[in-house]
């Protein structure tokens, strides 16, 4: 357990050990309870306040501190309290829906069937956002796979409007990276131009920059669509929006590995795909390289394509071979 209090120095993260990454899985003990059914988060905090909420046979009496379910013994009036056993579900969101509870309708946890009131989302998609959400009542798992430290990809498909052009990727790339202040994501990859529009992958190691909207309008590129498809391993498949279906024990238990994977660092490696500074000014000194396939363009080649012919016709006239006949 930790307390709010507590205000520890932050060791560098190649230095933290299994231990250092378990500590930030905790959660504040008023959400613990709540999930356990003790009511709502504010009477929660009641319970705290009163002194009838033990953590590892300490009583708590201040809010703000944390446990972990897992490894903390928690009790109530002397009674330990007993988690529901954890429950995963999948959900194509629409676009026009609410990741809230806080509205009157459209609610995407009202696409689960049956009554689930321990639930809640994984993160969030703003209401013009569509595609894969996760809702669970395990908070722990839900924190790793949402919290940036742990380097959990969460991949986008974005359709822009016009035919977007290699250097204004670049462009759009550096704004977003300065307006989050070095925020966690890769390259964007461009998957499919035709003269109206472009189709975009963004991965992200957070949340979706709100910003990334805003700065496609300013370069001409306004986003008709924004669909995330993929969250770590789980992917959005075959779903079709508004239908919403629970992960099965294997899919469940695939689910809790990957948790644990993040959570003892094993996806720090996800770091070096990262755009930085340095990055972004060797991207403006050379020409990027973009999985592209090109549609309305027939006879045209890529400007790749066209520089790596000309590299290969360089390579034959040095060699005293003649250029291939076009």
């Amino acid at each position: 357990m930790t307390d709010k209090a507590e205000n520890k120095p932050k060791a560098a993260a190649d230095d933290r050990d299994l231990d250092d990454f378990a500590n930030e899985a905790e959660e504040r003990l008023q959400k613990i309870l709540a999930r356990a059914g003790f009511g709502s988060r504010r009477k929660c905090e009641d319970l705290i306040l009163e002194g009838r909420v033990t953590v590892n046979n300490a009583t708590v009496s201040t809010l703000g501190s944390k446990a972990d379910i897992h490894r903390d013994t928690i009790a109530v009036d002397g009674e330990r309290i007993r988690m529901p056993k954890p429950a995963y579900y999948v959900i194509n969101k629409p676009k026009g829906w609410y990741c809230t509870d806080d509205v009157p309708d459209k609610k995407i946890l009202d696409l689960i069937a049956g009554d689930h009131p321990r639930l809640f989302t994984v993160g969030r998609l703003d209401k013009s956002c569509e595609g894969l959400m996760l809702a669970t009542n395990d908070g722990r798992s839900a924190n790793i796979m949402t919290h940036p430290r742990y380097n959990v990809p969460k991949i986008y498909k974005v359709i822009v409007k016009g035919h977007i052009k290699f250097e204004e990727i670049s462009q759009i790339e550096r704004a977003l990276f300065y307006a989050t202040k070095g925020g966690k994501f890769e390259r964007i990859k461009v998957l499919k131009r035709t003269p109206k529009s472009s189709s975009l992958r963004l991965i992200v190691y957070e949340g979706l920059p709100p910003s990334f909207r805003d700065i496609c309008t300013r370069f001409g590129h306004a986003i008709s669509r924004i669909t995330r498809v993929k969250i770590g391993d789980l992917e959005l498949g075959n779903l079709e929006p508004g239908q919403a279906r629970k992960l099965s024990g294997g899919e469940a238990m695939a689910l809790q590995d990957f948790v644990e994977k993040a959570l003892g660092g094993a996806l720090k490696s996800n770091a070096h795909r990262l755009v930085t500074a340095e990055s972004i000014k060797a991207a403006s000194e050379r020409t990027p390289r973009f999985e592209v396939k090109e549609e309305g363009h027939r006879g045209k080649h890529s400007g790749g394509q066209k520089q790596r012919r000309g590299e290969l016709d360089r390579r034959r006239n040095n060699s005293g071979r003649a250029p291939r006949a076009r």
